[in-house]
């Protein structure tokens, strides 16, 4: 994790199931261990000013998408007060002028992401774990394909599970847990880089996430 927050990725885009222990997780390893300049975040403009009033107001919980948002909001303006905070989140207009077309919604969610970039900064985006794969039209496949060439090589996808959230994933934590890895929360940096026996050993784990994120991170309880 330490690894990975101190990396030179300009963007970090953190797929994430909307759950509270996922939610408490980003907070205490995640985001007080990363730098940050810029968190883009899966709610409207408008929304997200309501957020932001009620935590400057004192508010100590308050969901976004059904978990708790407010200690991510706080430990980042805490570890960095100089961050901006977007929501990127389609908004109304533009889905009515998208007229419902296949995949409009994350092509609303790009052109708004390109919106809010700064060359030079690091741009952390979380959102739901569709939206982070590598698969075609979903938000990080969409401003992967438009980005220079030099910016493709500082821009990373990430999946973020807990040790119980995913059966296939399950499965591969009790297998390292027999292995006598010990346990703790692990970052697999690379998941194009695990022996070939983990793939064929792994199918459903490597075809629903493994071939679809650049990089894996696990929290166990």
């Amino acid at each position: 994790l330490t690894h990975l927050g101190q990396s030179n990725f300009q963007v970090i885009c953190l797929g994430e199931l909307h759950k509270e222990s996922t939610r408490s997780f980003l907070s205490k390893e995640v985001f007080s261990n990363s730098s940050v300049d810029i968190l883009l975040l899966e709610t409207t403009p408008k929304k997200l000013e309501r957020l932001i009033k009620r935590m400057e107001s004192g508010r100590n919980y308050f969901p976004l998408l059904d978990a708790d948002i407010m200690n991510i909001l706080r430990t980042v303006r805490d570890r960095h007060p100089d961050i901006k905070i977007y929501g990127i989140e389609e908004t109304d207009k533009q889905a009515k002028n998208h007229h419902g077309h296949s995949n409009s919604r994350d092509q609303s969610i790009a052109q708004n992401y390109w919106g809010t970039f700064e060359p030079g900064l690091r741009h952390i985006i979380l959102f739901g774990m569709l939206h982070c794969t590598s698969e075609s039209n979903w938000l990080f496949h969409n401003i992967h394909n438009q980005a220079s060439p030099a910016l493709k090589d500082e821009m990373l996808n990430v999946c973020v599970m807990g040790e119980h959230q995913n059966g296939p994933l399950e499965a591969f934590v009790y297998f390292m847990d027999e292995i006598g890895v010990e346990k703790r929360h692990f970052v697999i940096n690379d998941t194009r880089s695990l022996p070939d026996q983990i793939y064929e050993w792994f199918p459903l784990l490597n075809r629903q996430t493994l071939k679809k994120y650049r990089s894996l991170i696990v929290f166990r309880t």
